[in-house]
């Protein structure tokens, strides 16, 4: 009998260690070597400030802090968390959380650009990269792909159309409706990254001729704008219709600048954003994780 609870004493101690073992291998093979950054669609002008939030994923355990990003010959400090100095490391850490995984975060962080500090070459030309230089505190630093940031030159920014409302959803739909001050042309609308990002987002604009209606506005007078030039008079709408890809899994802002010229012959150029933060799903982080062997 002694011989019997003595045999299940050391099978139990041997079944612990065992399940130990394993889940103590299954946990590190969980674990990656480095910070994996979401991939980025951003295009917007440089302004005064300007701001930029970077995405990536970190292990639970990992609280090694982004220091700093190198965009081109550009670097970029961290913006100060919320106006608070006295935070300690884990108040830090936990504020800079965007998603929360079984073995990882999805971390943010936000780098104001001051268009004040920027090189004339820089505001001329602007800045456009793929690839990023990160370094995280007692990391080297590192090179990662990032998607596509095109920072561009500051625009001068007309208010012969006026925005009058703007809404969006969680669907990644964006309608931003203008209203027209004076008779003008819009001769083009700039749409982001050329469209070479296939799928990223589909647009349409109409126009709404409240001039021609009375004051009205009809919904049924929408005309979608298939051509241009489109002809605006004093108070007709100009309406944008933007729907993000949600299933691109990536950081998206994007910019998209209205162009052309009063009836006085007064050139016009009028930016807008639309943004979507990227929500992913457990699936879509070890996506991230499979593929990102070439960066670690």
């Amino acid at each position: 009998m002694m011989y019997v609870k003595k045999y299940w004493f050391w099978f139990a101690i041997m079944a612990v260690l065992i399940s130990w073992t394993a889940n103590t291998w299954y946990f590190k093979s969980k674990q990656i070597d480095t910070p994996i950054f979401l991939t980025h669609y951003i295009e917007e002008s440089i302004g005064n400030p300007t701001f930029l939030t970077l995405y990536y994923i970190t292990n639970k355990s990992d609280h090694k802090d982004l220091q700093l990003v190198k965009l081109d010959d550009l670097l970029l400090y961290p913006q100060q968390h919320d106006g608070f100095i006295y935070m300690d490391s884990d108040q830090l850490h936990r504020q800079n959380v965007h998603q929360e995984f079984t073995h990882h975060y999805i971390r943010k962080t936000t780098f104001e650009i001051n268009k004040d500090l920027l090189s004339p070459q820089h505001l001329k030309e602007g800045i456009d990269v793929k690839n990023i230089e990160a370094i995280f505190s007692e990391r080297a630093p590192m090179t990662v792909p990032i998607g596509h940031i095109r920072l561009l030159p500051p625009v001068a920014v007309s208010n012969v159309l006026q925005s009058v409302t703007s809404s969006s959803s969680s669907t990644g739909d964006n309608r931003i409706v203008y209203t027209a001050n004076e008779p003008l042309s819009i001769e083009k609308i700039d749409l982001p990254f050329d469209q070479k990002v296939k799928g990223l987002y589909e647009i349409e604009f109409m126009k709404n001729p409240i001039s021609t209606n009375g004051g009205q506005n009809k919904t049924a007078n929408q005309e979608l704008a298939t051509e241009w030039p489109i002809e605006l008079e004093t108070r007709d709408r100009f309406i944008s219709t933007i729907q993000i890809n949600m299933k691109s899994k990536s950081m998206v802002s994007l910019q998209f600048i209205i162009k052309g010229e009063t009836r006085s012959e007064k050139s016009f150029q009028i930016p807008f954003h639309v943004a979507e933060e990227p929500f992913l799903s457990q699936s879509d982080v070890n996506s991230y994780i499979n593929n990102a062997t070439g960066v670690r």
